[in-house]
């Protein structure tokens, strides 16, 4: 249980990091 909340909490701040920077490539442009 322990593992999937990690893992759930995990994966989401992952994905807003990639996509923060991704949108920041776009506005830097």
């Amino acid at each position: 249980m322990l593992l999937n909340n990690y893992h759930t909490e995990f994966y989401p701040t992952y994905d807003y990091k990639a996509q923060a920077q991704q949108m920041r490539a776009t506005e830097g442009k």
